[in-house]
C-alpha cells in the first residue's frame, strides 16, 4: 500500500511542471508589437524608432487607409528616443510605455545612411543576439535619417512598415533579411548588399499638394559592414544581374535599325559564376542567360517572318553585358565592395588558391578579370506582332 502511495506521489510531482498554467502569459492588452525599427547614428550613440500598430484603430467604422485611423487619427505610433548603445534606447523606451514592446513580430529594420557608414556590426549583435528577435524581418537602407522615413503616411497600406516591406519583396529575387545579412559578413570574400530607399514627393489627384511618399531608388553596397556606395539605375541593375538577383528585370534600348525605343521584360534571369585560375591570374566567367518578351515597340522594328528576333537578341545582349561590366568595375575600383561574393566562390571551388591569397584579397580582387557573357531570347511580342499605328511600308524586318 506504501510502495503504491509513493509512485502515486511521484507521478504527481512529475505532472507539476505540466500544469503550471499561464505563469508566464502576455495578455494582447498588454504588449505593443513592434512592427518596424529604425536604427540612425547620432552625437550620443543611437537614436532607435520603433513603430506599433494600434490595434483600436485598425479597420473599423471611420478607418481608412495609410497612415489614417478611426476619426482621421493614424492607427500606428512611432516613438523615437536617444542613447549611448541600443539596448539603453530600448530601455529609455520601455520606461515611458505602458505596454510591454515585443519584437517577435518585427517585419523591416530600416538602417539610417549615417548608422551604416559607422557599421552594421553593432545593430546586428543586438538583434542576432536576443532570442525574441526575428532574423527573418528584411533590412534596408535609407537616405537621410530612418526616423524620418518611417513618418511617412501611406496611401496603399494601412502601416508604413508594410509599405517597406512590399517594396523589399519586389525588388530582390531573394529580398535580404537580417539572417542573410549577418551570414555575408562572417563569410569570407562577400559583403553585404540591402536595398536603399528614399522619401520621394508626389502630386496626388488634384489637390495641388505634394505630399512625401517611399520610393525604392537603388542598393547599398558595403565593405565588410560599413556602407561603401549608393548604387542607382543601371549601376544597381548591373550589379543585381551580377548578383543572380534581378527579379523581372526591363531592359529599354533603342530598336536594332530601325527609329524609337523598345522594352524587353525579362520572365527568366539566370547567372552562374566559374572562377578561373592560370599562372596566378585569376578570371571569373559570368555567364547570364534570360527570356523574356517585348513588353513595349515604339519603333518601327519588327521581327523577322520566322518570328525570331536576332537583331533584338544581339543588342540586348551587348546592352546587358556593358552594364554589368560596368557596374562591377565600379565595385572593384571605387567602393572596394564584392556583393556578388566573388571571394566566396573562389573559396569554394579553389580552396587551396583562396588560402594563399585570402589576407591580400581586397588587393587581389581589384585585378580580378571579369569575363561576361550573355544570352538572352526573345520568345514573346505579347499579344500583338506589329506596333501599333506604323504602317507597313515603314517597317523594318529582321
Amino acid at each position: 500500500m506504501f510502495r503504491r502511495e509513493c509512485k502515486q506521489a511521484a507521478v504527481l510531482v512529475l505532472c507539476l511542471p505540466l500544469l503550471t498554467g499561464c505563469w508566464d502569459r502576455r495578455e494582447v492588452n498588454d504588449v505593443a508589437f513592434v512592427s518596424g525599427t529604425g536604427i540612425d547614428k547620432v552625437k550620443e550613440g543611437y537614436r532607435t524608432t520603433v513603430l506599433y500598430p494600434l490595434a483600436g484603430q485598425l479597420g473599423g467604422v471611420g478607418s481608412s487607409g495609410g497612415g489614417g485611423g478611426t476619426s482621421g487619427s493614424r492607427s500606428w505610433h512611432l516613438d523615437s528616443v536617444t542613447g549611448t548603445s541600443l539596448k539603453e534606447t530600448n530601455n529609455i523606451q520601455q520606461q515611458a510605455m505602458s505596454r510591454q514592446l515585443y519584437f517577435a513580430h518585427r517585419r523591416v529594420l530600416v538602417i539610417g545612411e549615417g548608422a551604416a557608414r559607422s557599421g552594421l556590426a553593432p545593430i546586428l549583435d543586438i538583434v542576432a543576439r536576443v532570442p525574441q528577435n526575428r532574423m527573418t524581418g528584411y533590412i534596408l537602407v535609407t537616405k537621410g535619417d530612418a526616423r524620418d522615413f518611417m513618418d511617412v503616411d501611406v496611401e496603399v497600406e494601412k502601416i508604413p512598415t508594410e509599405m517597406i516591406r512590399e517594396l523589399a519583396l519586389n525588388y530582390m529575387r531573394t529580398p535580404r533579411t537580417v539572417k542573410e545579412t549577418v551570414h555575408a559578413l562572417l563569410s569570407e570574400g562577400m559583403d553585404p548588399a540591402l536595398p536603399y530607399c528614399v522619401v520621394d514627393r508626389t502630386k496626388p489627384g488634384r489637390s495641388g499638394q505634394q505630399k512625401p511618399m517611399m520610393k525604392l531608388e537603388g542598393l547599398a553596397v558595403f565593405r565588410e559592414d560599413k556602407l561603401a556606395g549608393l548604387l542607382k539605375g543601371e549601376e544597381a541593375q548591373g550589379v543585381l544581374w551580377a548578383m543572380n538577383e534581378a527579379k523581372r528585370p526591363t531592359i529599354v534600348l533603342p530598336a536594332p535599325g530601325g527609329t524609337g525605343m523598345q522594352a524587353v521584360q525579362f520572365a527568366v534571369a539566370q547567372t552562374r559564376i566559374r572562377p578561373v585560375v592560370s599562372g596566378g591570374k585569376i578570371t571569373m566567367r559570368i555567364d547570364i542567360r534570360a527570356r523574356g518578351s517585348i513588353a513595349e515597340n515604339q519603333s518601327n522594328y519588327i521581327s523577322g517572318k520566322d518570328y525570331t528576333h536576332a537583331k533584338l537578341e544581339e543588342t540586348l545582349n551587348r546592352k546587358i553585358k556593358s552594364m554589368v561590366e560596368k557596374s562591377l568595375k565600379a565595385l572593384q575600383t571605387e567602393y572596394g565592395s564584392d556583393p556578388v561574393g566573388f571571394g566566396d566562390i573562389l573559396y569554394r571551388s579553389e580552396p587551396k588558391v583562396w588560402s594563399g591569397i585570402r589576407d591580400q584579397w581586397r588587393e587581389k580582387y581589384k585585378e580580378v578579370e571579369m569575363a561576361v557573357s550573355v544570352h538572352t531570347q526573345v520568345q514573346h511580342t505579347g499579344t500583338i506582332i506589329k506596333p501599333i499605328g506604323r504602317k507597313e511600308r515603314m517597317m523594318n524586318h529582321e
